[in-house]
């Protein structure tokens, strides 16, 4: 049997924050109209949450029905005043918006990235998040090997008039819609909960080596993109002008340093050292 850790490895109970939530979407595909089927989270005390829709197999779409409209709700309600925690925030903010436009404005203000702090890390190997959370929180991966058997059992006897998606990662809702089963939900839970296992150990990574609020500023990207993707961008003459200007002063003053560190007789490791950083 599989054995999954703690969320709190080394975070003694004092210490935990109590308004975060890790929070992830499986939906129909990567395209930007593909919808979500399932909403998954995970809070503080490895509390699991979820909202399932119900789905319209041949349209592969959700069912807006009075079910949408209960869980649409308990979502709003769940995510107020909490920051949510995200693997690629960008993307399932995304999704989010079609089930309700007013939450990536919302959600965009206060989040976290574990993505954006993976790269920040190192910059080298799989960002993925399993790979991620197996090599940094020895967090097994076999969660999806099973349910892709699963899906691939599922469609080679779903009726015809089924939509199936192009791989087997598009039809990870089947199994549930043919017979009820909760692997795909299985799945869902443990990638939330990497996702904040992979906060956690990234976070006093980041810190122990200062930068922390280099991702913090790095993060606020996310929410510049998801303005520029509604709204596009704006161009200012007179502000685009400035930045030119400052950026040809930088230019010269570049230049001016290197023809002055050409000029000098460097004869040791001392003296490369005071030319650097005089």
């Amino acid at each position: 049997m599989t054995s999954y850790p703690p969320l709190w490895i080394q975070k003694p109970i004092e210490s935990r924050p109590d308004n975060l939530l890790a929070v992830d979407t499986e939906t129909f595909g990567l395209a930007t109209d593909d919808e979500p089927y399932l909403v998954l989270a995970v809070d503080n005390e490895d509390n699991r949450l979820h909202w399932r829709f119900d789905v319209d197999p041949r349209r592969r779409t959700i069912i807006r029905n009075a079910k949408y409209r209960l869980h649409l709700s308990d979502i709003r309600r769940t995510f107020a005043g909490r920051t949510l925690v995200f693997h690629n925030a960008l993307f399932d903010i995304q999704k989010l918006e079609l089930l309700d436009p007013q939450m990536g404005e919302r959600i965009a203000e206060s989040h976290h990235d574990t993505l954006a702090m993976a790269h920040l890390n190192h910059s080298f190997g799989s960002h993925k998040l399993k790979a991620l959370a197996k090599a940094l929180c020895g967090y097994p991966d076999t969660d999806e090997t099973e349910l892709k058997e699963a899906v691939r059992a599922a469609r080679r006897k779903a009726p015809k008039d089924v939509s199936l998606g192009d791989a087997v990662e598009q039809d990870y809702w089947l199994p549930h819609h043919l017979g009820g089963s909760e692997l795909d939900l299985k799945y869902g839970i443990h990638d939330v909960r990497r996702t904040m296992l992979l906060f956690f150990t990234l976070k006093d990574r980041l810190e122990e080596r200062g930068l922390w609020g280099k991702y913090l500023d790095s993060v606020a990207v996310n929410r510049v993109a998801h303005y520029m993707r509604d709204s596009g961008l704006k161009l200012r003459p007179r502000k685009t002008k400035e930045l030119l200007e400052g950026l040809d002063q930088d230019c010269k003053d570049l230049s001016q340093d290197f023809e002055s560190f050409t000029k000098q007789k460097i004869t040791s490791s001392q003296g490369v050292a005071l030319a650097l950083y005089p």
